[in-house]
């Protein structure tokens, strides 16, 4: 579904929420845009909104790291409808700016970064492992960043894999799978850690093929 130009135009990871729009996105489209319009009437600013999405994430990583799993989802939910609303809320004030697209972007790092810093506390009783979510949230990072460079050098990537949303997305069912226990281990949630372990892998991969794409149009045009 297409961003609007404040929230979204200089993303770092610009394109990890682009995609196609059709007529079935209407309807949302049009449910956001009266929810921007609601919170806009009480005053609030896009930056103000864009600020505000800091705090549940900030929770989450608290909620994250006492294994509330459930609180966490729910938190970071909130820190999403907040990131959802500051770009419409921008179109429809005219309050839409290049500091404006910045701030949102720095602050979308931070959100994604919560659940696994929660993560690496949660698991810090317990060896190494602790440092599976840390090297995810490298691994993960460094999509947005062969992107954003990319980018930096005049290259327009098109939408690929592991995107933020499908990032976010697979750390919310290794959340919600943290109830499962298995004989072998004694370590908690232990499907909660490889599903974090397998993130960081595909989003090795990802980054690898994201340098593989910008490296054949770099190649292909001028110098």
């Amino acid at each position: 579904m297409p961003r609007d130009a404040r929230a979204k135009a200089i993303q770092a990871d610009a394109g990890d929420h682009a995609g196609s729009a059709g007529a079935h996105d209407r309807p949302f489209e049009d449910m956001i845009a009266a929810v921007a319009r609601a919170v806009g009437s009480l005053g609030v600013s896009p930056n103000a909104l864009s600020c505000a999405s800091v705090v549940p994430a900030a929770a989450a990583i608290v909620a994250t790291a006492t294994g509330d799993f459930v609180l966490a989802i729910v938190l970071m939910a909130l820190s999403g409808l907040c990131d959802l609303l500051d770009g419409p809320l921008a179109r429809i004030t005219g309050k839409t700016t290049r500091f404006g697209a910045l701030l949102d972007s720095t602050l979308d790092r931070f959100a994604d970064a919560a659940p696994l810093i929660g993560l690496c506390v949660f698991y810090s009783g317990h060896g190494w492992v602790c440092l599976i979510p840390a090297a995810t949230l490298f691994a993960a990072y460094t999509v947005s960043y062969v992107r954003a460079r990319a980018e930096g050098l005049g290259v327009r990537l098109p939408p690929l894999w592991m995107r933020r949303t499908g990032r976010l997305g697979v750390i919310v069912a290794a959340l919600l799978l943290a109830p499962v226990s298995l004989s072998m281990t004694s370590i908690p949630a232990p499907l909660t850690l490889g599903i974090i372990a397998l993130l960081g892998v595909l989003s090795l991969a990802a980054s690898l093929h994201a340098l593989i794409v910008a490296a054949r149009i770099l190649n292909a045009g001028p110098r």
